[in-house]
């Protein structure tokens, strides 16, 4: 079944001020919106082509005799706002055809807090037997009636009370003649409803589903197995790519006993699958490739070299991101542009606030345009929403911050430990770049802060 590649989004760039909010919107683009930029044009990123390749290496396998081996699990880690999302949209569109791709968000707080695989398996389960029901081929009702009574009766969810409710509703749309359809994508429903409420339920719920494992795993591949022979009768693409986004919010403890100590619980999952993940997770001693050994990295863009000379490829990128949501003309200077991508570091997310904000400071002190005193306030700003984060640990942060800038690496003879890198990576207050090797350095915006600078000034000169 060919898809066509969807229509452009119309999305123009800014040329008044009031229109810029529209344009720099804190959102995944979707596939087709004209702000995309390939960064193919500034970076090494193979990577991204490779994933691609790597997917496509399963599609002549058949699905329907797929070994728990055969199911590609990847994991995507990178920057948070580094765009990950975005060209996730993409790959979805461009293996439309040999993929029936499921995605899922993690975005609620409190989940992010304490999220792992047996929620997972359970977002997964209620996603797949609702979406294929709303595609017009719903998965056999039997079986998805017995994965979610197996989910309810595990966890303790009183079935009885749903049962009710669906009766009821059966009824009033049959007009007496009805029958139980679709109790067990609403048990799941439920499931997944108390999950989302109290931390005390929701610990519950995963306690048990844990403490029954492996006929978890069975269920949960039971219900995709099916979905799978669903979409060979309605001639659709067999392989099922379910992408979970949005894991690289996971704090560190959490994301290390998803992707470290479920790991081998995921793999027997009877999908291809695609984990974002934080940057982190990179770091020894746990270093994600050992566990999933398709992983890929989502580059940060680089606007300076690791000598600090300007980066000409990545700056003309970083112009163009710009440039597709604001006119350059509604800049009084083009050097503000380059003022406010240097800033950012290469993180786009943090390129467009600079943006969006400059012109909403614009608007407030009355200028037709972005003008000098507004970029200021916008970099000056974010620089000390970087400087409320770190201030709770400042006193180890900064000699911290300025010795990785100093070294543009990370050592044992440094000041810290791998939880300060971790930690400092996960919020950006360090960026990772690589140009041929692997560097760090701080963030632009910190290293405007009196505390980054004096800290810098304090470093012990070589041999000292």
């Amino acid at each position: 079944m060919s898809h066509d590649p969807p229509a452009l989004i119309d999305t123009q760039p800014a040329r008044r001020l009031e229109d810029v909010p529209q344009t720099t919107a804190l959102t995944p683009l979707d596939a087709g919106d004209r702000r995309y930029v390939s960064l193919s044009a500034a970076e090494d990123v193979s990577i991204l082509k490779e994933l691609r390749m790597r997917l496509r290496e399963v599609v002549d396998l058949p699905a329907d005799r797929m070994r728990d081996t055969d199911y590609v699990k990847i994991v995507f880690s990178g920057h948070r706002g580094s765009g990950k999302t975005t060209e996730l949209k993409l790959i979805e569109r461009d293996l439309g055809d040999s993929f029936f791709c499921i995605h899922l968000s993690l975005d609620e707080q409190n989940l992010i807090e304490d999220f792992d695989y047996s929620l997972f398996l359970l977002w997964l389960c209620e996603k797949i037997a609702n979406r294929l029901r709303d595609d017009g081929m719903p998965i056999s009702e039997a079986i998805v009636d017995d994965v979610g009574r197996w989910f309810a009766e595990r966890t303790e969810t009183d079935v009885s009370e749903t049962a009710a409710a669906a009766t009821a509703s059966a009824e009033a749309e049959a007009g007496g003649g009805f029958s139980l359809f679709g109790l067990g994508a609403k048990l799941l429903g439920r499931v997944k409803s108390e999950a989302r409420g109290s931390l005390t339920r929701r610990r519950e719920i995963r306690t048990k589903l844990q403490s029954y494992s492996t006929e978890l795993i069975a269920k949960v591949n039971t219900l995709l197995d099916e979905a799978r022979d669903t979409l060979i009768r309605n001639g659709r693409p067999a392989h099922l790519l379910v992408i979970q986004d949005n894991l690289d919010k996971l704090g560190g403890d959490i994301a290390r006993q998803f992707f470290r100590d479920t790991s081998g619980l995921l793999r027997q999952v009877h999908a291809h699958a695609i984990f974002t993940a934080p940057v982190a997770t990179t770091l020894a001693p746990f270093k994600i490739e050992t566990v999933f050994s398709d992983s890929y990295m989502m580059p940060i863009i680089k606007a300076c070299r690791r000598d600090g000379t300007p980066y000409e490829p990545g700056l003309d990128l970083l112009h163009q991101l710009t440039a597709r949501r604001v006119d350059p003309a509604l800049f009084t200077d083009p050097t503000l542009i380059d003022r406010l991508c240097h800033a950012s570091g290469g993180n786009i997310r943090d390129l467009v606030r600079l943006v969006g904000q400059a012109a909403r400071i614009a608007r407030a002190l009355e200028q037709p345009r972005i003008d000098e005193r507004s970029v200021n306030e916008a970099v000056k700003r974010l620089r000390i929403e970087y400087e409320r984060t770190l201030a709770p640990f400042a006193r180890s942060y900064y000699p911290f911050l300025a010795a990785i800038h100093h070294t543009k690496l990370f050592g044992n003879d440094q000041n810290g430990t791998v939880e300060t890198l971790r930690a400092l990576l996960d919020n950006s207050a360090i960026l990772e770049y690589e140009n041929g090797d692997l560097w760090y350095d701080v963030h632009p915006v910190i290293r405007e802060s009196k505390a980054f600078q004096d800290a810098f000034k304090d470093l012990p000169e070589p041999g000292e």
